[in-house]
């Protein structure tokens, strides 16, 4: 069906219209929010909060509070139970589906009406046409940016980690040395990094979540940051169970930009090499020459010749490696352990296959993990600096 969703909607058009609306976000973000008010002003939950049939996102502002889906599941379990009335909603629910489960461990209910069903459509068709996009131009990714080049900055910055560390944080100091939470430290202006060891004690995120909500709710003094805030995100909320504000300037929206460019460089070096790699040891497999790759080794051939799959695709030629079948069937190499999965995915476990090629490379990927975070927070001031993202 991807393949044929250009018969559906122009691709061009689609990037067209989000550049458009990316480009003046504030006034989309209003408009859309003042759209969604006239459309719900009836309903019980705008009612609730005596916004009393109020269009203007400053009221919106005023009177309704910031929420979780938790705090919300009351009025979704009546709509699960099937009130039709307008709970949150001027327009009907048509479907009720069900979150994956995986922020906070249970699936959770998600309410559509019909316009809402369209948006997420819309949502998708943006997100796979600039994803397709995206791919296509990997090759010339340089006529936006020079790949080699940050590549090259990036590992002369690693090289020399310890001095451009203490240069970031000088850098942090001097920007913000008038902020609250600086001055509340009695640093007094000081910019070099053995004050910053001696006077600003370790902190997390949970430790910082007055200052923030201090900014959630329209503080514009000068709290972390000597520039202003921009834009406030939530994440994913994975890691406590809860979500978290995010807060970004415009220099660290620039920053967050650069990292995502260097890990697109470097992915897309590192997978092609690898890639080859892979074709080059296990081109012999049963399973490459069923799809007539023939000896090709190029990441060209692979995306001409073989499919997509899921692990459920997989699983008649894992069952058979399960039952003992040591012929080549997926790895050149023999398969010497077969593990079982946690089962959160699918609510079942699944049988992984490892050759000692993979074990090796899973232990690699530990050790360097252990050893970046070992190498970041080596000493007191690191932790201070990295604790807090």
């Amino acid at each position: 069906m991807l393949e044929k969703m250009d018969t559906k909607f122009d691709p061009e058009e689609v990037i067209e219209e989000f550049d458009m609306l990316t480009n003046d976000t504030e006034r989309v973000q209003k408009e859309t929010l003042q759209k969604l008010l006239e459309k719900n002003d009836s309903t019980e939950y705008l009612k609730k909060w005596g916004f009393n049939e109020r269009t203007d996102n400053e009221s919106f502002e005023a009177f309704v509070p910031l929420v979780s889906h938790k705090d919300l599941e009351p009025c979704i379990h009546r709509m699960v139970d099937g009130d039709t009335s307008p709970i949150f909603t001027g327009k009907p629910i048509a479907t009720i589906s069900l979150s994956s489960g995986t922020t906070q461990g249970k699936p959770k209910f998600v309410t559509f009406n019909n316009e809402l069903m369209e948006t997420t459509m819309q949502i998708y068709k943006t997100f796979f046409t600039i994803r397709n996009r995206s791919v296509s131009m990997l090759e010339n990714m340089d006529t936006k940016f020079d790949l080699e080049k940050i590549i090259k900055e990036f590992e002369m910055l690693t090289k020399d980690a310890e001095r451009v560390q203490k240069e970031t944080l000088q850098k942090i100091l001097e920007e913000n040395g008038s902020t609250g939470y600086l001055k509340k430290w009695d640093l007094n202006g000081r910019t070099d990094h053995e004050s910053f060891k001696g006077f600003v004690p370790l902190f997390t995120n949970k430790d910082l979540e007055p200052y923030i909500q201090r900014m959630v709710d329209g503080d514009t003094s000068p709290i972390f940051t000597g520039k202003p805030i921009t834009t406030i995100s939530l994440s994913s909320g994975t890691t406590q169970e809860k979500s978290k504000f995010v807060l970004f300037n415009n220099e660290l929206m620039e920053s967050t930009m650069q990292i995502c460019k260097t890990f697109f460089a470097f992915r897309n070096r590192v997978q092609k090499e690898n890639l080859q790699k892979i074709l080059e040891e296990n081109g012999s497999t049963e399973y490459l020459k069923k799809w007539g790759l023939n000896g090709r080794i190029d990441h060209e051939s692979i995306k001409a010749f073989v499919p997509l799959v899921t692990h459920k695709d997989l699983e008649p030629y894992i069952q058979r490696m399960v039952d003992g079948d040591t012929s080549p069937i997926l790895t050149g190499k023999p398969i010497t352990t077969i593990s079982l999965s946690s089962g959160t995915t699918q609510g079942k476990p699944k049988f992984v296959p490892f050759n000692n090629e993979l074990i090796e490379f899973t232990m690699q990927i530990y050790k360097t993990f252990f050893a970046f975070r070992n190498r970041l927070c080596s000493s007191v001031y690191y932790k201070r600096i990295f604790s807090s993202y």
